[in-house]
């Protein structure tokens, strides 16, 4: 991604100064963010996303790893930056965070070819029994 440089700009004093973004990245969940077999990188959209937004900021990325329940209590207490996580904005948490949607998504229903169980909605599922 090319540098931005109307938007490092804008960028807070303290990472214009330390060159450094620090994003908090929840642990291993597949395939979002997990560690590359047999290392403690991280990889996955979400940090590839994080290392993006740091290329267009011309600053480096450095990753935490952290539990999903201390990402905001850290990022209050100023340990991270920012984070990249399938975090759902609801109104306790917009009440102390911005949210920029990077994903939207919704569910989807699989069925064998042609269909045979004539399932066109989610009711349709309802009191059935699958076997795999």
């Amino acid at each position: 991604m090319a540098f931005n440089e109307a938007a490092a700009a804008q960028l807070p004093d303290s990472i214009k100064a330390a060159k450094v973004l620090t994003v908090a990245i929840p642990t291993n969940e597949p395939p979002t963010q997990f560690y590359k077999e047999g290392t403690r990188e991280m990889t996955g959209s979400n940090p590839d996303i994080a290392r993006l937004i740091g290329q267009a900021l011309g600053v480096k990325v450095d990753i935490k790893v952290t539990n999903f329940d201390s990402i905001i209590p850290g990022m209050a207490a100023g340990r991270y930056d920012m984070t990249v996580a399938s975090m759902t904005p609801t109104e306790n948490r917009m009440k102390v965070l911005d949210f920029v949607d990077y994903l939207q998504m919704g569910n989807s229903i699989a069925v064998p070819v042609g269909n045979p169980g004539a399932i066109t909605e989610e009711a349709a599922l309802c009191g059935r029994r699958w076997g795999c």
